[in-house]
């Protein structure tokens, strides 16, 4: 991993399972568990780990392939979370890159791979481990004229709401919807809502994808209604708290965290967008390795120009096979 720690293999006696029919994955993993934050398939974001035990579960993971399981805190509250105050649905997750910060806390990048519901989580050690139950989402098996106008009609909708998010913020990232994959841009739209976490956890646990289109429409109807409404001068714009719930879950909220990339705003986005490529797997690695190679060096370079080049014409391929 470039500029970070490296992600020990596998013991050989451990059992494995199949995530995203693609990534063999301990069947018992660490835990890791968010505040504030719900955590997504295809979400790449960069996290700062402060809290003990938050670290021995890091420290586990990258000791056996980088794997942890993602689960969100009912109570952003509760420092030291007991099972009951954790949700049992999330998101195996992978660490990309690590690095180690003078104050002992550590700056991480994970990548989000697929749900999956924790089973018998223990909490009695210096860390959290639980046996994890691939929970991905069923698609839709007959696309019908009414789901098509579901989705339109959602995708619809969050361009609306993005651009009235616009409003309350200085980024500007566009947003990347498919009808062509209909689960990679939900989860993208539900990542992005600045909504409570238990309403993100609801998204999270939906149980197929015409259910949580549903849901989404729902939910950006009534966002957008907000946002719409005239600003009031007298008090002070709305801001989103992503910055805060990216970079800082596991810190008190009176410590100042600094954005862990402010230059690398590029490099997230061009990673979410491999991601929802669905490219096979040698090409997902090649893609990330010319990514990690944009990361280091710098944008203003005319090498980057060429990797970018490069990475837009591979994401834009059409990779789902056809049968002729």
């Amino acid at each position: 991993m470039p500029g970070g720690e490296a992600v020990s293999t596998v013991s050989n006696t451990e059992k494995l399972i199949c995530i995203d029919q693609t990534y063999m994955v301990p069947e018992r993993i660490p835990v890791l568990t968010l505040r504030d934050l719900v955590f997504f398939p295809g979400q790449i974001q960069p996290l700062t780990i402060g809290r003990p035990f938050s670290l021995n579960s890091l420290k586990k993971a990258l000791k056996n392939q980088g794997y942890l399981l993602f689960l969100a805190q009912k109570d952003n509250e509760t420092q030291n979370p007991l099972e009951k105050d954790i949700y049992k649905t999330g998101v195996v997750s992978k660490i990309l890159e690590t690095t180690w910060l003078p104050n002992g806390h550590a700056e991480v990048v994970f990548q989000g791979i697929e749900r999956a519901i924790s089973e018998d989580l223990d909490c009695s050690g210096t860390s959290f481990t639980a046996k994890i139950l691939p929970f991905p989402l069923k698609p839709v098996k007959e696309m019908r004229a009414k789901d098509m106008a579901l989705i339109q009609e959602v995708h619809q909708f969050f361009i609306e709401y993005h651009t009235l998010q616009r409003r309350y913020s200085e980024k500007d990232q566009s947003p990347i919807l498919s009808t062509n994959d209909l689960i990679g841009s939900s989860r993208f739209i539900s990542q992005s809502l600045d909504i409570k976490v238990q309403e993100k956890q609801e998204l999270l646990k939906e149980q197929d994808i015409s259910t949580c289109y549903h849901s989404l429409r729902d939910i950006l109807e009534r966002e957008i209604s907000i946002l719409s409404s005239p600003l009031d001068t007298a008090t002070e714009p709305i801001t989103t708290n992503t910055s805060a719930k990216a970079f800082g879950p596991e810190e008190s909220s009176t410590q100042t965290q600094q954005e862990m990339f402010p230059k690398d705003h590029e490099w997230v986005q061009m990673a979410s967008k491999i991601t929802l490529a669905s490219l096979p797997h040698h090409v997902s690695e090649r893609a990330h390795r010319e990514l990690d190679r944009l990361k280091n060096i710098g944008p203003m370079t005319p090498e980057s120009a060429v990797i970018r080049n490069y990475l837009d014409w591979l994401t834009e391929l059409p990779w789902t096979s056809k049968k002729i």
